[in-house]
């Protein structure tokens, strides 16, 4: 974890809120004591009191976080609520974040407020898994961990680029080893070389738990890389599913879109889109534009049936 709080920008003598909890839970003290290995002063917050907190941020001029991104943005807008300048009083300047997943759009509005955004792979029983370098192009892996990519539901290895399970084998912890651990969270391995220099492999980010992916044509699908897709066109797109169905022996996948009113240039559209769907997903759709998408409808439902 302190390679991760290092890579992320934290330097001795910086003042760091902790946001984490640090009851029931081991993520505060892991980081609380990766912040203190590396000479940072650790205000120890934990969740809630946003109120509190604030104060806080603004009486210590912290200048670092470790926490969930939502909770900074929270606490951000809080200040604006209570009168403090953001724009010229805000001292926070670099954000280690993790336990939830970092959306680019989050990102931009964190790195608007002037505040360096660096997200890591944190878990109970692994501790700090992966972490992004200054590139931010996925996040690269401890070097004392071996990761595969493995099938969620036969634990077989997936080939380079395919989304699946993170599956650890911990090659440092002798009181407690951990063979093939089977996370439950959604990656895909990243080989090639970073630009920061490293030739670590990487994974590209956490895409969501195992549990709510679906297969389509052998490929996994999970509801963020729709969701990925989709934020290109955010001026243009109101809703977005996808519908699995079959015809015989193949899978169909269907794209419904409920678009913004007053959207022009359908053709153009619905060619981008399948474009960007067939990028994130390695699958060939069908885009429709659909007068509504019904209120809590799943990302991706799959209307299959299987004899």
């Amino acid at each position: 974890l302190r390679k991760c709080l290092y890579n992320a920008g934290f330097r001795p003598g910086d003042i760091v809120m902790n946001t984490f909890s640090y009851h029931l839970t081991p993520a505060g003290i892991f980081l609380d004591d990766a912040c203190n290995g590396i000479g940072c002063v650790t205000v120890p917050t934990g969740v809630g009191n946003t109120e509190i907190q604030v104060k806080t941020m603004a009486g210590l001029k912290i200048n670092g976080y470790i926490g969930v991104p939502s909770f900074l943005m929270s606490l951000i807008k809080k200040m604006e609520e209570l009168g403090h300048d953001t724009a010229k009083g805000l001292s926070m300047e670099i954000a280690l974040v993790a336990g939830e997943i970092l959306s680019p759009s989050l990102r931009k509005g964190l790195n608007d407020y002037g505040i360096i955004v660096r997200q890591a792979y944190i878990t109970a029983e692994l501790g700090g898994v992966a972490y992004e370098c200054p590139q931010e192009n996925g996040m690269h892996i401890s070097d004392d961990l071996y990761i595969e990519i493995c099938d969620p539901v036969t634990g077989e290895p997936l080939p380079p680029g395919s989304i699946g399970e993170v599956v650890v084998t911990d090659f440092s912890n002798e009181c407690y080893p951990l063979v093939r651990y089977g996370t439950g969270d959604l990656s895909v391995l990243d080989e090639g070389e970073c630009l920061c220099g490293r030739t670590s492999y990487k994974l590209k980010g956490i895409m969501g738990r195992a549990d709510e992916v679906t297969k389509i044509k052998g490929m996994f699908v999970h509801p963020r890389q729709i969701d990925e897709a989709a934020a290109k066109f955010s001026d243009e797109i109101e809703k977005i599913r996808v519908v699995v169905t079959r015809s015989g022996v193949t899978d169909m996948m269907t794209v419904e879109i409920q678009l913004k009113h007053g959207v022009a240039g359908i053709d153009t559209l619905k060619t981008a889109i399948d474009e960007k769907i067939r990028e994130s997903t390695k699958l060939r759709g069908n885009t429709v534009f659909v007068a509504e998408i019904p209120e809590g409808s799943k990302k991706i439902e799959d209307k299959r049936k299987w004899d």
